[in-house]
Formats: structure tokens, sequence, C-alpha cells
């Protein structure tokens, strides 16, 4: 790809957004939306995300721009965002499924038998939902209310994108 579309001279920024958009970006978060995504993962999908977009706009290290000008001029989302996305419109489809799904039926499960590791619990998807709400200012109390009513949901989705 990169020797392909990226380093030929005659395409516009546009063009090559366009490709990088198409190709690349679905690829990067791939399953996120079902697992746990560690702070380290996610640091490592944003950094590829953003060397990516500093080859596309041509910028060196040296020219020191800060990430956040970089994803305004590209109009791309970070990946913690985009992760954020993902990971709140899969939950208000489990939500939204019927009660004998079996996704659904896992999500709201919890492991019967088992023990606990020796140096503290392993982040579940649950905890890492109701984080992703609480930036998002929205109560996790409310998530099932909200996801029943999708235009209460894209209206307290898209409040709470802004404010994030």
């Amino acid at each position: 790809m990169q020797t392909v579309v990226w380093n030929r001279h005659g395409l516009h920024l546009i063009t090559e957004l366009k490709m990088y958009k198409a190709v690349i970006l679905p690829m990067l978060p791939c399953g996120a939306e079902t697992l746990t995504i560690y702070q380290k993962q996610a640091r490592k999908l944003n950094h590829f995300h953003l060397s990516c977009l500093h080859r596309l706009l041509k910028l060196r290290w040296q020219d020191r721009i800060p990430d956040t000008e970089v994803l305004e001029r590209t109009g791309i989302l970070s990946i913690y965002a985009q992760l954020k996305q993902l990971q709140l419109r899969w939950s208000v489809h489990l939500v939204r499924m019927d009660d004998e799904r079996l996704s659904k039926r896992i999500f709201y499960g919890d492991v019967a038998m088992g023990s606990r590791e020796q140096w503290g619990q392993v982040r579940r998807y649950e905890n890492t939902l109701k984080t992703s709400l609480k930036q998002l200012q929205i109560n996790p109390e409310f998530l099932e209310d909200l996801a029943r009513n999708r235009l209460a949901w894209r209206r307290t989705f898209k409040i709470g994108a802004a404010i994030y």
C-alpha cells in the first residue's frame, strides 16, 4: 500500500485519505468492539494510526506538529475515540438483542467458578464499558433505557462524544 499509493506523487491528499479510511482504518480496531482493549494495546494502535497520518501529510518528526493538529487536518478521529465508538455501538446492539441470543447471555453472564489471579483481577469488558460511558458523561445505569430508545441514545451519544 505504501509503495503503490502513498509514495506516488500524482495522488491528492483527499484520495490518499479516502484510501486510508477504506483500507487501513477498518483493520486497526478489528474485533475491538467485543474485546477489552488495554491501554498499552490502544497506545500501540494510536501510534501506528498517527504515524500513517504523518506519512500521508508528509510530515517529519522534526516539524513537531501536535497529534491533535494532525487529526484535525485529516478529519479523522483518534483511535481512542474510535475504540469507544465501536465498544458503545456493540454494547447498545447487545442490549437491543433478544434475551435468548448467546452473545447477550455471555455479555450479561458471570463466571460461576474460578479463582482470582494473584496480582489482581483482570479488567473485564463490563468495566471498560462503564469507564467509557462515564468519560462520555453517560450514566451506566441508564444504558439499557437509552439503548431501547434509538433517538435518545443517538442524541446522548453525540452530546457525550462532543464533550469527549
